[in-house]
């Protein structure tokens, strides 16, 4: 599963418009960034490329609508999906859609249904701070016929330190975020999610860790225009 690389974190002003939302994600029509995910070993093995398409300033709250396509390893598209970012009243609220739809392309023909919470950031990180939980739940029908309940955890979101990071992309400076994630499906899975974000990028990287503190995978930011 891959869609922990996904997450987001936006820091946005209290009034918001297309140019006070430039802070933790390219609020900019047409702008593009691409994330690839390694296995442990550091193989590619899917590269997911983000393009914001239509803004929507309601004056209080704008409003990025995104399109996320996933290829594997070798270059080949094998899903598209859609998701909307929002920033509000100093918050910034990510669909969790755009993580949780990663690693699922085998239910890509499947309806799905998700409820719970759109994930969180303030206006302001700073080291030492707590975030608060997320929740989201995934139901997947095939022809109304429920297949499978998904529910997924992100507890203990903190942010740890201020640290340089350097990828394909670049060089960025980055506050390094940690927490706690659950996977929830007949059995449960733990792991630990360490993430980097930048200012006007979003994130950086991702490093996911087993219960017992071993590398699973990890995902970079490899492209940015």
């Amino acid at each position: 599963m891959r869609f922990f690389a996904l997450i987001i974190a936006l820091v946005i002003s209290q009034f918001v418009n297309a140019q006070s939302c430039n802070a933790y994600f390219p609020f900019e029509e047409n702008a593009t960034f691409e994330i690839t995910n390694y296995n442990k070993k550091g193989k590619a093995e899917s590269i997911v490329k983000h393009e914001v398409g239509r803004l929507n300033d309601s004056g209080t709250a704008l409003e990025a609508e995104v399109k996320m396509t996933t290829s594997d390893g070798k270059g080949k598209d094998v899903m598209e999906s859609e998701y909307n970012i929002r920033c509000e009243n100093g918050t910034y609220y990510m669909d969790m859609s755009a993580m949780l739809s990663q690693g699922l392309e085998a239910y890509k023909d499947m309806e799905m249904e998700m409820s719970g919470d759109a994930l969180e950031f303030p206006e302001t990180l700073e080291v030492g701070q707590e975030l608060k939980d997320g929740t989201t739940e995934m139901k997947i029908s095939a022809n109304g016929l429920k297949m499978m309940t998904m529910k997924y955890e992100m507890t203990n979101r903190k942010v740890e330190a201020l640290e340089k990071i350097t990828t394909p992309a670049g060089t960025f400076e980055c506050y390094k975020i940690t927490y706690d994630f659950e996977f929830k499906m007949m059995v449960k899975k733990k792991s630990k999610v360490v993430l980097w974000m930048a200012k006007d990028i979003g994130m950086v990287r991702s490093e996911n860790y087993s219960a017992k503190g071993k590398l699973e995978n990890y995902s970079e930011l490899t492209k940015l225009n």
